[in-house]
């Protein structure tokens, strides 16, 4: 418990520390005092004694430090003894009378008082019984003398009120007190922020503050776990901390198990279900009354007002650890057979899935069925995912049943990211509903087998699914969306070309080149990426669902069915060349859902996407801002992860990149919660731009490298490609760029079809390969209107910005800029800071040698100076490079040689001949006879004027 660094010690403890300092000042003039520090193992009483001798150190005072240990409280006199030896006091012959001890004692007292003195005593419930009795009747001896007494002990409500616990109880009044509790909220995060050097969540912090209740020791041993997900039921408590806990459970010797029923009933709660729990369970009012009181007493829990709350929820998992298996389900049947009575079913439903068959069956089938009713009009996916489970493991249901069952269970464990187990639950439900020769639920199995499917990597079977299933015999809404979901199964059917979950989001993310040591295993190895698509069959399919939903008659067809098939056809048309059309389907989606008074996460999702793609930014960030209240506010697992991608790629395009960091950490944290986060591969663009347009680390260039999944498809090829044109890694560029080229011909350019060639572009052009980026000369005009996004997250600015480095590599400067410059405006109107910033740079770069003057009229050297101030450092040293490359280029076309020009830059910064001399290398009389020739081109005469006259040839 003494392991918690100095800096941290003393969190929280303002009000102590000044009580210390108050008696360390007494002290000082001589007057004495005493402190007693109490409360519960880990609460920082060592720490704050330590404090106490650092501070007195400081004033002159002399620190006696002694600790009483549970070994040696029965040695008698042992404390004054060590404290005698101390300061080489003689002991008598004997200890045998209170004559002699307190003799001794007072001989002590004087030693240590000869010198301004404090004397701090740890644990001192453990001192020994006759050092006991002498510290109570020398106290006031020794503060007479001016000595200050600073002790800690526990809690004394654990212990008997006999022996040594009686006179430390006695001194207690004798002292001045001074508790330790819990630290609060705020105080928690400021201790964890300072002892991991992280900022902690608050979904983190709330579930430390319920762990440990602010506890020091256990905050400091529950970060050591390198977790972010804690939760009253699941923490692997560690060993040091069991130790602790077991050490006051056992103070509760034969009532533990009444306040373990408690501990399973929750951190806190209702006494009266306590008591009818257990007496239900055969236990007398008197013995569940006294159980309660002395737990209590010993501070585990408090009873207020007809609750009851535990001190430490790790002290209801230790409770309920300690239970034997058979006793765990006896009592959580008890639990859910009073709960069931007092109408609580989805509690109670929670203690019937752990009673382990206690429960009759018949009456835990009404309970889960009763209960699953209840989660299915709430919406509650975990207590959908709990009552089917038990139904279908313990009841007897008909095969009609147990196939809707199953089509339950699959869609809420996909709603809460169980994605493997709900797939395989759904294809259960297909074979047998299949079987049994119901169409309907054959359907609606099959559909939510495909769900959430988009990394699958083998998605066949769904397909082959929905090929069986005969369309003629559904109902119109069913079909219709029978359709919808075939058309997007469709669309993501896997090619040869995966992407490693593992090796792209989890690597990325910790910015390094191996895997991290807690990588689940069970996550998927492999993703499908949504390239080689069967588009015309998906445009077909998606085109047939949306004329049924909306051309004929609609009477039967809802609104989710219609909005469906809107967003089928959607994703059935990614091509930029369908954009318009696009919209006004996610526009019509949108209306549709708004007209019945709620948001469709995905209608929402989409029809942002296609308002950034269109430019349209004004509108997008509020339906950002109103996406992500909607899903931070209760909205589902994968609607936080969209709304936080949204945010993340906006924050990257107006150049926060330390926010979008931030965010995207908390996406990726948030999906670690999945048990297969496919959809984390996103992050490998997002990261992978922040790196790029920020601080370019050496690792982002190792990850590119080397035999990996991870660069299997076009798009991180493309992206690789930049990063290391970025970082100056040629070859391993121009291999990326020549394994990506074959996207320059894909026909119906799909999904990351315009980000992938943009990126391209960029990639070549940085490079110098001109011949590759003209050939995107023709492939974007037609898109020059639109903006680049990729699945909201990776936001890149104007296609016209590519488009125009495209030109400029053809070799048409003029047009080049120009498409520039209109790009350059688009992204101020849209307040994208990165990619007006880009564009600025791509203007200085084309000009500095052709047009250097305009380029810099274009350009002004503000623009980068603010650059530079800001968190877009790679493209402000792109910048300032250009910046000087055109200025060079001006100097030349006057007539100055690049050593004149070392010269003038010196005399600008108003060094001396002699100082440019050394600089250089050159004489004296060489800088000066090459000043002369420079004040006779410039057309001044001499060096005061150098400065205004550079700065009106844009020299300076």
């Amino acid at each position: 418990m003494d392991t918690m660094r100095d800096d941290v010690s003393t969190v929280g403890r303002e009000k102590q520390l000044q009580m210390i300092d108050s008696l360390l000042t007494k002290v000082v003039s001589r007057d004495g005092g005493s402190l007693m520090l109490s409360g519960e193992p880990g609460i920082g009483k060592s720490h704050l004694l330590r404090e106490v001798v650092l501070r007195a150190k400081t004033l002159a005072i002399r620190p006696v430090s002694l600790r009483c240990s549970e070994g040696v409280a029965n040695d008698p006199f042992a404390l004054f003894r060590r404290l005698g030896a101390l300061f080489d006091v003689t002991e008598p012959k004997s200890f045998r009378t209170d004559t002699a001890r307190f003799r001794y004692g007072r001989q002590t007292l004087d030693a240590v008082a000869a010198h301004p003195s404090i004397v701090l005593i740890d644990d001192l419930q453990w001192c020994d019984y006759l050092s006991s009795v002498a510290l109570l009747h020398l106290l006031d001896y020794g503060t007479n003398l001016g000595i200050g007494f600073v002790v800690a002990t526990r809690p004394l409500d654990e212990f008997d009120d006999t022996g040594t616990i009686a006179h430390v109880r006695s001194l207690s009044h004798l002292m001045t007190q001074a508790p330790l509790t819990g630290l609060s909220k705020p105080e928690t995060s400021v201790l964890v922020s300072r002892m991991t050097s992280t900022t902690p969540t608050p979904h983190f912090e709330t579930s430390l503050q319920n762990l440990t209740n602010g506890n020091p020791f256990f905050l400091l041993e529950l970060t050591r776990l390198d977790s972010n997900d804690f939760s009253a039921g699941d923490v692997k408590i560690p060993r040091e901390l069991t130790n602790i806990l077991d050490q006051r459970l056992n103070l509760l010797k034969g009532s533990e198990t009444i306040i373990a029923m408690a501990a399973l009933l929750g951190n806190s709660g209702d006494q009266s279900i306590v008591f009818r729990c257990l007496l239900s369970l055969g236990y007398e009012n008197v013995v569940i009354a006294d159980a309660l009181n002395n737990a209590e007493r010993f501070g585990l829990l408090t009873l207020t007002e007809g609750r009851y709350e535990f001190s430490h929820a790790l002290y209801t998992q230790r409770l309920v650890m300690r239970m034997s298996y058979a006793q765990r389900g006896v009592f959580h049947g008890a639990a859910a057979t009073i709960l069931a009575g007092e109408s609580r079913l989805i509690a109670a439903m929670a203690h019937l899935s752990q009673s382990a068959k206690t429960v009759d069956v018949a009456f835990g089938r009404t309970i889960a069925l009763a209960a699953l009713g209840v989660c299915r009009d709430s919406g509650d996916h975990a207590g959908v995912v709990e009552s089917s489970h038990w139904l279908l493991e313990n009841a007897e249901i008909a095969a009609h049943e147990r196939v809707n069952l199953l089509i339950d269970l699959a869609a809420s464990q996909i709603a809460v990211g169980h994605r493997v187990d709900g797939r395989r639950n759904a294809e259960l439900a297909n074979t047998l509903a299949r079987a049994i020769g119901d169409v309907e639920a054959e359907a609606e199995s099959v559909m939510q087998w495909s769900a959430r499917s988009d990394f699958t990597p083998d998605r066949e079977p769904i397909i082959a699914a929905f090929a069986r299933i005969d369309r003629a015999a559904l109902s119109p809404d069913t079909r219709v969306r029978l359709l919808s979901a075939y058309s997007q199964s469709v669309l993501l059917v896997p090619t040869e070309e995966h992407i490693s979950i593992t090796s792209g989001s989890e690597i990325i993310n910790s910015f390094g080149t191996t895997l991290p040591g807690d990588v689940r295993t069970g996550s998927t190895e492999a993703a499908a990426w949504n390239w080689d698509v069967n588009a015309t069959l998906a445009r077909r399919l998606a085109n047939d669902a949306r004329n049924e939903a909306f051309e004929g008659s609609t009477s039967g067809i809802t609104t989710d069915t219609r909005i469906q098939a809107l967003l089928a056809w959607r994703e059935a048309h990614r091509s930029p060349a369908h954009l318009q059309r696009r919209l006004e389907a996610t526009e019509q989606a949108v209306e549709l859902s708004r007209s019945e008074g709620r948001q469709h996460e995905a209608a929402s999702f989409c029809h942002i996407l296609d308002l950034m793609e269109s430019g349209d930014f004004a509108r997008a960030d509020l339906e950002i801002q109103q996406l992500r209240s909607m899903a931070n506010g209760g909205g589902s697992f994968i609607a936080q992860w969209w709304s936080g991608f949204l945010h993340t790629g906006r924050l990257i395009s107006r150049g926060r990149f330390t926010e979008a960091a931030h965010e995207a950490q908390q996406v990726f944290n948030r999906g670690q919660l999945a048990d297969e986060p496919g959809r984390l591969v996103i992050m490998l663009e997002q990261q992978t731009m922040i790196l790029i347009e920020s601080i370019i680390p050496r690792e982002l260039s190792e990850l590119f490298q080397g035999d990996t999944q991870l660069l299997a498809n076009h798009y991180a090829r493309a992206v690789a490609a930049l990063a290391n044109a970025a970082l100056g890694n040629v070859a391993a560029a121009e291999r990326y760029l020549s394994e990506t080229l074959n996207v320059f011909d894909d026909p119906d350019r799909e999904a990351a079809w315009l980000p992938t060639v943009t990126v391209l572009i960029e990639a070549a052009h940085l490079l110098g390969r001109y011949d590759i980026a003209a050939r995107g000369v023709p492939l974007l005009e037609p898109y020059a209107r639109q903006h680049v996004t990729y699945i909201g997250n990776t936001v890149r600015g104007p296609v016209r910005r590519f488009s125009g480095l495209a030109k400029h590599a053809a070799g048409d400067v003029r047009a080049a800029v120009d498409d520039l410059l209109i790009a350059r405006n688009e992204c101020r109107r849209v307040g994208d800071h990165l990619w007006d910033l880009a564009c600025s740079v791509d203007i200085l770069e084309a000009l500095a040698h052709t047009d250097p003057k305009r380029g810099l009229e274009l350009v002004p050297e503000n623009v980068i100076v603010e650059a530079e101030a800001s968190e877009m450092k790679w493209r402000a040293k792109r910048g300032r490079t250009a910046l000087m490359a055109a200025r060079m280029g001006i100097a030349s076309r006057i007539g100055l040689s690049p050593r004149q020009i070392d010269v003038m830059n010196g005399l600008l910064g108003n060094h001396t001949i002699n100082e440019i001399a050394a600089r250089l290398g050159f004489s004296h009389s060489t800088v000066r006879q090459e000043s002369m020739v420079i004040y006779r081109i410039l057309e001044i005469e001499g060096r005061t004027a150098i400065v205004d006259r550079a700065r009106e040839l844009q020299l300076f």
